[in-house]
């Protein structure tokens, strides 16, 4: 397999938001043994899966560069907290950090399996353990890490801007 990383020219083909490199790098700097402990095929495969989750699940803010690139990055139109504006020219530090977090969780399970009647479940007994969500429990798997390291570069839907008072 090989990784394709956007490098913010909106390449056509990029399939990877982080490079292996940069991956070992973060996980080398939190000192994270699971990752240290995967071989270079399988880190790859859940770079592969964090990218496309990522742009599968967010509504990044503003909008994409090239109309021809692969991947939602990068942006134009895209401020900061601080209403500084995110360069044009690359992928942003969060999305790569947001990856490698992403990366990191699909190596022990998919980030979006598929559920069985859709995860509506109601309850699950096991001998004496028994679990029963609430009625507006998510069926899917939520990473508030990602979240908050992305937080302000997304919007929850397509149309979350129009509804702004």
């Amino acid at each position: 397999m090989v990784l394709t990383v956007e490098d913010g020219t909106g390449l056509p083909g990029a399939n990877a938001y982080v490079s292996l490199s940069e991956a070992n790098t973060y996980f080398s700097e939190r000192n994270n043994a699971v990752w240290a402990g995967k071989t270079n095929p399988e880190k790859e495969a859940a770079i592969l899966y964090a990218t496309s989750f990522l742009d599968a699940q967010f509504y990044w803010l503003g909008h994409i560069k090239y109309t021809e690139q692969a991947l939602g990055w990068p942006r134009i139109l895209v401020y900061d907290r601080e209403g500084r504006p995110i360069d044009t020219d690359s992928v942003p530090r969060r999305v790569k950090n947001a990856a490698c977090e992403l990366a990191l969780e699909a190596l022990d399970k998919p980030l979006s399996p598929s559920l069985a009647r859709g995860g509506n479940v109601k309850r699950q007994k096991v001998a004496s353990l028994e679990i029963e969500y609430f009625d507006r429990a998510s069926s899917q798997r939520t990473f508030p890490i990602v979240r908050q390291i992305l937080a302000g570069l997304f919007k929850d839907s397509p149309t979350a801007e129009l509804f702004r008072a």
